[in-house]
């Protein structure tokens, strides 16, 4: 059996194999089914050595590998487990869809609205360029009610948006004292302008902090 598999170590996603195949003993095997996914952590893998099952992989002898240093499909008891990447996504889509709150849930839909209103304006449909402006007509109503209507989490958005134009100031202050394209700044004007920025960069993390009272 061939399908896209997960591999999670540890509770973190770590990689997404295409068509792996998942034989009749539950290991998996990738590379057209010539190369095992191997369970690092087992006490069998330990004994027989990291080093001598990459050399039977190397040399194409990966049916000589011990199964017991072979992971499997599932849950592998120490760790390792691997998984349907299909059925792990809608499974996680659940969990954060659970997770949201009332105003998270409105917000993505008045997203999703903006989003929908840019793709269509940069499509090449007849009414890419009336219904994408009613589309963001009524979007920006919509959020303007949320906004009143969730008056904390509106603030928190915008207290992470500010925190990322001042991350972007003090990216910016690093750069003035490192580059010059034209070479026309002196010493002094650069570290001017990284002083301009980390201003710039303070006042907006104020503002945001204000936010969050």
């Amino acid at each position: 059996m061939k399908i896209n598999v997960i591999i999670i170590k540890n509770g973190e996603m770590k990689m997404r194999l295409p068509g792996a195949t998942i034989r009749n003993n539950q290991t998996v095997w990738v590379s057209n089914n010539q190369n095992p996914i191997i369970n690092s952590e087992a006490e069998e893998t330990k004994s027989f050595g990291l080093d001598k099952i990459k050399e039977l992989i190397t040399s194409r002898n990966s049916e000589k590998i011990p199964v017991g240093c072979l992971a499997k499909f599932g849950d592998n008891g120490n760790g390792l487990i691997i998984v349907d990447a299909q059925e792990y996504i809608i499974a996680e889509r659940a969990k954060y869809e659970a997770a949201l709150t009332p105003a998270q849930r409105e917000k993505n839909e008045i997203d999703k609205m903006f989003a929908q209103a840019d793709y269509i304006a940069n499509s090449d449909r007849e009414d890419n360029v009336m219904f994408p402006n009613i589309l963001r007509c009524k979007a920006k109503k919509l959020l303007e009610a949320w906004k009143e209507k969730y008056p904390a989490e509106a603030n928190r958005e915008k207290a992470e948006e500010l925190r990322q134009q001042a991350q972007h100031k003090r990216d910016l202050a690093v750069g003035a004292l490192t580059y010059d394209a034209d070479g026309w700044l002196s010493s002094d004007q650069q570290q001017q302008r990284h002083d301009d920025f980390i201003t710039e960069a303070k006042s907006l993390e104020r503002e945001a902090n204000d936010l969050c009272k």
